[in-house]
């Protein structure tokens, strides 16, 4: 691993370990410009070297494309000779998650991706993340949701744990649901409630990915036995 001040133009940008949205005209990717005029460069990239003497950017999508719309032609970069596929996703994921906070979407994305890219676990996906492998499976729930809902999560309207419950229903449920948390204010329990006492959440209602309807079909009855037990006979909270 070195410092160096390397050409922008020999820095590939498209084989990045997970990506986040953003384009040219990100508010974020203005604002960097702005600074990198200003003040300069304050962070480097970090990048792995290629055999044809190009780099492969691992971090860093924004402060390039800010440098490049700055007119900038060199830029400093922390720079890998090798780096495994894991570790490339490791070091991408963890830059990220300390500079900003991630939306829940973008953190289902970047689950699925790294169970596509590595091939492996959720166990090993929890390693890399450090969270626990019911954690990933949630994310990767979020997935499932509806563009109404996705739109109502990525706008805060409603909650990750929310956005879990929703996944677990129809469309049209969830757009009804959707409506009804923001008009009325509901909490998670509250929306938990609705749609136990609506009976909303069934066998025929849960969605299964040909991938993983195992491990989802084991973490939802172990959720029904949890919420049965939890019950007294008269069906109240204990």
């Amino acid at each position: 691993m070195q410092l160096k001040y390397i050409d922008i133009e020999l820095i590939d940008i498209d084989k990045q370990p997970a990506r986040f949205r953003f384009n040219g005209q990100d508010k974020s990717i203005i604002e960097l410009k702005k600074s990198l005029e200003t003040y300069g460069q304050l962070h480097p990239v970090v990048v792995q070297k290629k055999d044809d003497g190009r780099f492969s950017l691992i971090c860093g999508s924004r402060r390039l494309l800010a440098a490049r719309q700055a007119g900038m032609r060199f830029i400093t970069a922390i720079v890998y000779d090798q780096v495994q596929q894991e570790d490339a996703c490791r070091i991408f994921l963890m830059e990220n998650l300390h500079r900003k906070k991630i939306n829940p979407l973008d953190m289902s994305l970047i689950c699925q991706q790294l169970k596509s890219r590595l091939n492996t676990s959720y166990e090993q996906i929890g390693r890399i993340l450090n969270l626990r492998t019911k954690t990933i499976q949630r994310y990767l729930k979020l997935l499932s949701l509806s563009q109404k809902a996705k739109d109502a999560l990525r706008d805060n309207l409603i909650g990750f744990r929310q956005a879990v419950l929703l996944a677990q229903v129809d469309d049209a449920v969830q757009s009804k649901l959707v409506d009804e948390i923001v008009s009325e204010k509901l909490s998670t329990r509250e929306l938990e409630q609705k749609i136990i006492m609506n009976g909303k959440i069934s066998c025929l209602s849960i969605r299964f990915s040909e991938e993983n309807w195992k491990e989802e079909l084991t973490s939802k009855i172990m959720e029904i036995l949890d919420s049965l037990n939890s019950k007294d006979e008269n069906g109240h909270k204990t």
